[in-house]
């Protein structure tokens, strides 16, 4: 019992010592509409700022559709202040059935301090995509 008080009174102490940052992110537009007509891919773009003082790492992916949904860069570095254009594109080719489907997943966009030698804290953005096959 005195270990379990002991350990209850160090706890708030070493937590304190931690230095948490939480990175920013910016990313336009919020949400993604893909209306697809035979098998030819499609592509919109995103922005990606970096609103931080510090230089970040950002990662780009889809949650779900990772062989008809893809993202070029997948990941970047970003200076202080920086922005990039990553372009998201939508293969309906892949797809397992060449037939009309309404498809719904979100597009990850992480970012993590480049060089934080303490305790940090990612930041992400899920932006919603919706997909709309049309005919193959």
């Amino acid at each position: 019992m005195k270990k379990l008080l002991l350990l209850l009174a160090i706890l708030p102490a070493l937590t304190f010592a931690l230095k948490m940052n939480a990175a920013g992110i910016q990313v336009s537009p919020t949400s993604l509409d893909f209306n697809t007509t035979g098998e030819k891919p499609t592509a919109q773009n995103i922005t990606v700022v970096n609103p931080t003082a510090d230089v970040q790492i950002f990662e780009v992916y889809p949650d779900d559709f990772t062989n008809v949904i893809s993202a070029y860069p997948g990941s970047f570095s970003l200076e202080s202040g920086s922005k990039k254009i990553v372009k998201i594109t939508v293969s309906p080719s892949k797809l397992k059935d060449n037939k009309p489907q309404k498809l719904g997943t979100s597009l990850s966009v992480i970012g993590k301090p480049l060089a934080d030698k303490n305790f940090s804290v990612g930041t992400g953005v899920k932006i919603p995509i919706n997909i709309t096959a049309e005919s193959f």
